[in-house]
């Protein structure tokens, strides 16, 4: 074969490589995102874990958990969101002993914090402006005497009430049957020191989660069991795990 026979070989040969090779990415390609879905998956049920412990050990320390959104009639207690004050219980107490507890998430020295976000507040694979969190809790609407809103059936109050603590002996429903922090999609996210999460509406109980991984929304229980809720669960099962207290338990997994 002559120079030019070899040279138009080679060109062939190096164009079936690279078809070959894009062949080759392309039939990996999704096996290769389901690997990391399936790590971003477990990293954030990791995450959810360390939360709930630090809950815990914030309830046990101060025989309630935080109140997730502060009465704005009241001057005690803390103006700041719940992971704010978890942060001693997560290991983050020089975080923590940075803010200044009796002034609002956005005064002027707390709103140069926002930016230092912990990692355990962060979700792999979402780029959110900075100090946003995927990573809420339910709470329950009030009405105007301060009061619980619930359906005809009881259902509405989770752990987290504007204004009022919660201890483990108010969760009357069972810990195993109650959701206390659940993951939302990036149009949920928050500002991770604002005390402001997920409103739990009985009519509307399932709006504005899942979105995160296909089919399912990630949460952890009371207990500190971790779950991947699907898509599929009923409205009126998803209001008996959210409601902590209304004589109906479900135990569905």
């Amino acid at each position: 074969m002559g120079g030019n026979g070899l040279a138009i070989a080679g060109i062939v040969l190096g164009m079936l490589g690279c078809i070959w090779s894009l062949l080759a990415v392309a039939v990996m390609l999704p096996a290769v995102q389901q690997v990391r879905s399936a790590a971003r998956r477990t990293t954030s049920m990791n995450q959810l874990r360390e939360m709930s412990l630090g809950m815990v050990n914030f309830e046990s320390a101060h025989q309630h958990f935080p109140i997730a959104e502060p009465d704005e009639n009241t001057t005690s207690g803390s103006k700041l969101s719940w992971r704010v004050q978890i942060l001693p219980y997560i290991e983050e107490i020089e975080l923590y002993d940075s803010f200044h507890h009796d002034e609002p998430w956005d005064s002027p020295h707390n709103m140069t914090l926002i930016d230092r976000m912990p990692d355990i507040f962060k979700t792999l694979g979402h780029e959110l402006a900075s100090g946003k969190t995927m990573f809420v809790v339910p709470t329950t609407i009030v009405d105007e005497k301060n009061l619980a809103v619930k359906d005809r059936d009881g259902y509405g109050e989770t752990i987290f009430v504007k204004g009022q603590p919660t201890r483990f002996a108010g969760i009357t429903d069972g810990t195993s049957n109650t959701i206390l922090i659940m993951q939302v999609p990036p149009e949920s996210a928050v500002t991770w020191t604002q005390p402001t999460d997920w409103q739990f509406d009985p009519a509307s109980p399932k709006r504005g989660i899942g979105n995160v991984y296909p089919g399912i929304t990630l949460v952890v229980f009371a207990d500190g069991s971790t779950h991947a809720i699907p898509e599929s669960i009923s409205a009126e099962d998803f209001k008996k795990l959210l409601s902590k207290n209304d004589g109906h338990p479900v135990s569905i997994y």
